[in-house]
C-alpha cells in the first residue's frame, strides 16, 4: 500500500519561519510600544499639508503610508510580511539558478536581521527602500536591460530620493572595469578643503543640525561646532552608519535588538572587506556597483548625528553591503 506523505520545501519553511518573526515582532510593536514620531507624522499626513521643503519630497510615501493606516493598524504589516514571502522565496530559486553565493540561504540572514524585522512593521519609507534595493541588487545579478533598471530607480526616488542618486551614480562608475576606488581618498581630501575653505562648511551645517537639535554637534560623537570637527565627524560617520548602537545609549530592549543589530553590521563590514576580491571586482558588474555604493554612502552618512535615525536610514544599503559579505564566502551551511 502507497502511502502519500507531504513534503514541504526547504525554502517554504524558511519564509514560514522569518514570516513567523515579523508577525510576533511587528505585533507587539504596533500592539504595546506605539508609534515613532515619525510614524504620527506620516500617518498624520503632514507631509501633505507641510509648506515647507518636505512637501515635495514625502507626498507620495505619505499618501502610500497614510492610506494604509487608514485601511487598519496591521495593514503596514501584513502587507510587508507578503512582500517579504515573495521576494524571499523568489531569492532562494534566483540565487540557486545564478549561483550568487556559496548557499542560496544566505538571504535568510538578511531578512531576520532586528533592524529589518523593527522597519517591517512601521509606518515608515525604509522597509521599502530596503526590498527595493533588493529589487536593484537581483537586477544587477541578472543583467536586465535599461527599462526595468529605470523603473526600479523610479520607486526608489518615490521612498529615497538620496539613495536613488547613489544607485544611479554607482551604476555609471561600475561601467569602469579599472578600480576607481583609488581616487576614493582624493574624494575625502577634496571634502576636507571644502569644509575648511568654503562656503560648503555652512551648507553642511544647515544639512546636518536640519536632522538635530540645534545645540548638538556635529557626528554620531556631537564635535564641537568646527570646519576641522565637521570633517573629523564625516570621517567617523562613515564606518558607523552601519553599526551605530555600538556608541549609543541602551536602555529599551528595542534599543537592544538594534545593539545586536549593529553588532552583526559591524560583522559584515568586516567581512565585505576580508573577502573582498579584485578578480570579482573586474569581472562581476554587480560587485562593483555594490562596492561604489558603500563608498558613496559616505556621501549620504556624513550628515547624520543620531544613532537611532542612522539604523533607519541605513536600512536601504544592507542588501548590497550583505552581497560583498557574502559573494566571496565560500563555507557552505547545511541547513
Amino acid at each position: 500500500m502507497q502511502h502519500n506523505s507531504f513534503i514541504v520545501s526547504k525554502p517554504a519553511c524558511y519564509c514560514a519561519i522569518v514570516a513567523v518573526f515579523m508577525f510576533i515582532f511587528g505585533y507587539y510593536r504596533l500592539t504595546f510600544t506605539g508609534f515613532t514620531s515619525d510614524e504620527l507624522l506620516f500617518t498624520g499626513g503632514f507631509f501633505n499639508t507641510y509648506e515647507g521643503d518636505a512637501n515635495y519630497q514625502y507626498y507620495i510615501a505619505t499618501w502610500i503610508l497614510k492610506g494604509l493606516y487608514d485601511i487598519g493598524l496591521y495593514s503596514s504589516l501584513i502587507l510587508n510580511i507578503t512582500l517579504t514571502l515573495f521576494w524571499l522565496y523568489y531569492l532562494f530559486r534566483f540565487s540557486s539558478e545564478n549561483k550568487t553565493f556559496s548557499s542560496s540561504y544566505f538571504w535568510l540572514l538578511l531578512f531576520l536581521l532586528p533592524s529589518n524585522l523593527f522597519f517591517a512593521s512601521a509606518f515608515l519609507r525604509d522597509y521599502y527602500a530596503f526590498l527595493i534595493s533588493i529589487v536593484f541588487l537581483c537586477f544587477l545579478i541578472g543583467k536586465g536591460g535599461r527599462a526595468k533598471f529605470f523603473c526600479i530607480l523610479a520607486l526608489m526616488f518615490m521612498f529615497r530620493t538620496e539613495a536613488a542618486l547613489v544607485l544611479l551614480f554607482a551604476t555609471f562608475l561600475s561601467k569602469f572595469k579599472n578600480p576607481l576606488y583609488y581616487f576614493f581618498p582624493l574624494g575625502i581630501l577634496i571634502i576636507f578643503f571644502a569644509l575648511n575653505y568654503t562656503s560648503f562648511y555652512d551648507f553642511f551645517s544647515y544639512r546636518s543640525l536640519a536632522l538635530q537639535d540645534d545645540s548638538l554637534g556635529f557626528g554620531i560623537f556631537q564635535f564641537n561646532k568646527t570646519p576641522l570637527n565637521a570633517f573629523y565627524s564625516t570621517l567617523i560617520n562613515w564606518p558607523m552608519y552601519y553599526m551605530p548602537m555600538l556608541v549609543a545609549d541602551v536602555e529599551t530592549f528595542g534599543e537592544w535588538l538594534f545593539l545586536f543589530d549593529s553588532i552583526l553590521g559591524a560583522l559584515l563590514l568586516l567581512m565585505a572587506v576580508v573577502f573582498f576580491s579584485r578578480a570579482t571586482f573586474r569581472s562581476e558588474r554587480a560587485y562593483r556597483v555594490c562596492i561604489y555604493i558603500l563608498l558613496l554612502s559616505f556621501l549620504v552618512a556624513m550628515v547624520e548625528s543620531s544613532p537611532l535615525t542612522m539604523m533607519r536610514h541605513k536600512v536601504a544599503y544592507m542588501p548590497f553591503l550583505f552581497y560583498l559579505a557574502f559573494r566571496n564566502f565560500n563555507y557552505k551551511f547545511k541547513f
